[in-house]
């Protein structure tokens, strides 16, 4: 019995099938590209389309744009490799992160510090002409002290005071923390950490949190006083230093 020509063609068409190694898929040979993923590359076309579109967006997040490689081979993708087997969002991302590299390769190149703003110009002069405006958002910032411009100081002056702030602040800071160690304590259960004050009464403090009991002179749980006894108080706790020097 004869076959036409479109049973024939369609039989062909359905042995013309091919394996993708990062898949692990038999498909039709129309869902692998028609090049291998560079012009260096040496090996079959064993990728499909879907899965080097993939493997191009992940290498670009976790690599970096220049160390974008063959999935099978490692040889290095050039622009048109990427531009070929990439999506269009995948290269754009692409073509922005080379084109800023490529800038910021140039020396007088210099990008604005406003973190809203993604521009960059040529600034001559570096450090010794310190004040740089963004022609795009026109902010001005300190090229030297990597802030916004310090009006009416020059960077020496704006060093000078801004080093007394911090050194007030961490004053203030550890006095803060003195403070805090002094007139609070910590719960002991290590799954609850509240801190909290002890406005008055006796010693024996109960977590409002997690309800664990203990002195509030050492900090040991009162369940372990209740096993051992005073001997289960600290050295240095004032319960321990009274059984210590009680008459026998």
């Amino acid at each position: 019995m004869k076959r036409n020509r479109a049973g024939l063609q369609g039989e062909r068409a359905a042995q013309d099938v091919h394996y993708c190694i990062i898949c692990a898929e038999e498909m039709p040979l129309v869902n692998f590209p028609a090049h291998t993923p560079t012009t260096h590359c040496t090996h079959d076309i064993d990728v499909c389309i879907v899965c080097m579109s993939k493997w191009i967006a992940e290498n670009l997040k976790a690599r970096g744009w220049n160390e974008i490689r063959c999935p099978i081979c490692l040889q290095s993708l050039e622009r048109n490799d990427v531009q070929r087997g990439a999506s269009p969002k995948t290269y754009a991302h692409y073509e922005t992160l080379s084109t800023r590299s490529a800038l910021s390769s140039t020396p007088s190149f210099t990008w604005c510090l406003n973190p809203s703003c993604n521009s960059g110009q040529e600034h001559h002069g570096g450090l010794n002409n310190p004040a740089f405006r963004c022609r795009s958002c026109s902010q001005v910032y300190c090229l030297a002290d990597k802030c916004l411009w310090h009006t009416g100081e020059d960077c020496a002056q704006y060093q000078r005071r801004t080093q007394v702030q911090q050194q007030q602040h961490a004053a203030e800071e550890r006095a803060s923390w003195w403070t805090m160690t002094l007139t609070t304590r910590l719960c002991p259960n290590p799954q609850c950490g509240r801190r909290f004050e002890k406005a008055g009464g006796c010693d024996h403090m109960v977590c409002s949190r997690c309800g664990v009991g203990f002195c509030w002179d050492c900090g040991v749980e009162w369940k372990m006083v209740k096993r051992k006894g005073m001997s289960a108080h600290k050295l240095y706790c004032r319960y321990r230093r009274e059984e210590l020097l009680a008459p026998y």
